[in-house]
C-alpha cells in the first residue's frame, strides 16, 4: 500500500481543479488487459488514460492496450473522472464486438479497437506519482483567486 504526501502552498475553503500531466510508460511485455492492468497499477499508477488528441499523438505506437473497457452499460476508464469520460478515439466502424466479448480497448496507430481481454498485446502504463503539477485553487473568501504548487510523493507504508 501506498500513500500520498500533498504540499500546498494554500488554505482555506477553496475549490480545487488541478492541472495533472499523465506520463505514459510504454510496456513491451505480452499481457492479457486485466494483467497489464494489474502490473501498471503494482508499478506506476493505471493502465493509460487518453483525455485528448494530444495524448493520443504521444502514444501513437504500436499495438497496445489502454485503459479503457466495458462495463456493460458503457466504456469506462479504470480512475475515470468526469472530464475523463467522454473522449474516444474508435477506427471507424468500432467498437464492434466482432468476435465477441470484446471488452476491453486496445490502440494501434492511435484508433482503438475493442478486443476480447484475454489477447496479448503490449500495453501503455500512466505514471502520474512523484511529478511536479499545478493546483489552482478558486476561493470564495478573502483571497479570491491563489495558484499553489504541490508535489505527489509516494512511498511503501
Amino acid at each position: 500500500m501506498e500513500k500520498a504526501l500533498f504540499i500546498i502552498a494554500a488554505s482555506g475553503l477553496c475549490a480545487v481543479a488541478s492541472d495533472v500531466k499523465h506520463y505514459y510508460q510504454f510496456v513491451y511485455e505480452l499481457k492479457n488487459w486485466t494483467e497489464a492492468l494489474s502490473y501498471c497499477r503494482d508499478k506506476y499508477t493505471d493502465l493509460a488514460t487518453v483525455e485528448d488528441f494530444k495524448d493520443v499523438q504521444m502514444l501513437n505506437s504500436t499495438r497496445a492496450w489502454i485503459g479503457l473497457y466495458d462495463d456493460v452499460n458503457s466504456w469506462r476508464w479504470p480512475m475515470s473522472e468526469n472530464s475523463e469520460a467522454e473522449f474516444r478515439n474508435w477506427s471507424p466502424g468500432q467498437p464492434d464486438n466482432r468476435w465477441i466479448n470484446e471488452y476491453c480497448v486496445r490502440m494501434l496507430d492511435g484508433l482503438w479497437f475493442d478486443s476480447p481481454c484475454v489477447n496479448v498485446y503490449r500495453f501503455v502504463c500512466s505514471d502520474n506519482r512523484g511529478h511536479l503539477s499545478t493546483l489552482t485553487i478558486q476561493c470564495h473568501g478573502r483571497t479570491p483567486r491563489a495558484t499553489a504548487e504541490f508535489i505527489t510523493q509516494t512511498w511503501p507504508v
